[in-house]
């Protein structure tokens, strides 16, 4: 049995986790760039969080065809779940696929809590920001204040009668 398929799938997996873990450092960054209202930082963390969700569809991406090629070595069907694979996997490599997974899906998990929990922490400001704005300028009727400067609502259709 050729185990090079189940060596990429793990490598594939630890690079996943890499990657992770530097978006771990970004957000971060994204967060203290948030607080000191650094707008080239935050710009930057966002430029640096884009190019790493690329990296990580891709990688997502190729562990799927490399989970292809392992139930294809293993003579299984392609829609078995990762577990059942990795349990029918050759004893040499079935630990390191295991510690490799729960590796990867703890990551996962980490990231997740972080999201929520920076968009949890963007949505507090951006409330009390609101607030405060509405206390000042109480006759702004809705205007929003950005960093370029006033931008107001939407102005409301109106409808042209087009017979005259």
């Amino acid at each position: 049995m050729d185990l090079t398929c189940f060596y990429d799938l793990k490598d594939n997996m630890c690079d996943q986790v890499d990657i992770f873990e530097e978006i771990l450092e970004v957000n971060q960054r994204f967060k203290d760039s948030i607080i000191k209202k650094d707008w080239d930082s935050i710009n930057k963390s966002i430029d640096e969080l884009n190019e790493l969700s690329v990296d990580v569809h891709r990688l997502d991406s190729e562990r799927v065809n490399y989970l292809i090629e392992v139930a294809n070595e293993l003579h299984s069907k392609e829609s078995e779940n990762f577990y059942t694979l990795i349990k029918k996997a050759p004893h040499d490599i079935r630990d390191e696929l295991v510690k490799s997974y729960y590796k990867l899906k703890s990551s996962v998990i980490r990231v997740q809590g972080v999201y929520k929990g920076l968009n949890e922490f963007i949505e507090y400001k951006k409330d009390i920001s609101k607030e405060i704005i509405d206390v000042l300028m109480s006759d702004a009727k809705g205007n929003v204040y950005t960093k370029p400067g006033r931008r107001g609502n939407d102005s409301p259709g109106f409808l042209i009668d087009r017979q005259l």
